[in-house]
């Protein structure tokens, strides 16, 4: 992760780099294309916290090469399911909780895939609202694609490839450096 919004909670943070995985299991770099956006709900074997929590992850090319993923987490209200909200208490199986997304283009090389929207939208009680949250989630992976690719323009592929690499080596010392000092102060002494 190179860059994150302020409002987020750790739980959709931290599943990003797993769900991330598990969309290039499926779809690996070369199967992607310009204007493809890939969502996925599902929490098993590596996802977002539970079906609410829907992620679209989507490439972005410069000069005709993948230089990243933008990747957009949004709760969703409704995924179908057994209740309102998608959320029961007492549900004793994932199916009860509503609609399971495998990693699935949504979106092809810019065109959105209407029957797949029309099958998810078919699963939920609210599908205007289902499928704005969607759209949003696209709009949002096209802006920071989009702003991506001004900086790329601005600076040089080699300039900001190598400042996602110093980003992501001083983020992983301050972390390994704040897990020494909190470990030894869990130390009891002697």
């Amino acid at each position: 992760v190179i860059a994150q919004t302020e409002i987020g909670t750790p739980i959709h943070l931290g599943s990003m780099p797993s769900t991330v995985e598990n969309v290039l299991a499926t779809y690996p770099l070369e199967s992607m294309d310009p204007g493809d956006h890939i969502l996925v709900n599902l929490p098993y074997p590596k996802g977002p916290g539970h079906l609410c929590d829907v992620t679209c992850v989507s490439p972005v090319f410069y000069d005709g090469k993948i230089v990243a993923l933008v990747c957009s987490l949004a709760h969703h209200v409704d995924v179908g399911g057994f209740a309102p909200g998608s959320m029961p208490a007492g549900v004793t199986e994932i199916y009860q909780e509503g609609l399971q997304i495998p990693p699935v283009k949504i979106v092809k090389q810019g065109k959105l895939d209407d029957e797949l929207m029309r099958f998810i939208n078919q699963n939920v009680r609210t599908s205007i609202e289902s499928r704005g949250d969607v759209m949003a989630q696209v709009a949002s992976n096209n802006v920071g694609s989009k702003r991506l690719q001004e900086v790329i323009d601005r600076y040089d592929p080699e300039t900001i490839n190598f400042y996602m690499h110093a980003l992501m080596d001083y983020s992983e010392r301050r972390m390994r450096a704040g897990y020494l000092i909190r470990s030894r102060s869990l130390v009891p002494p002697g």
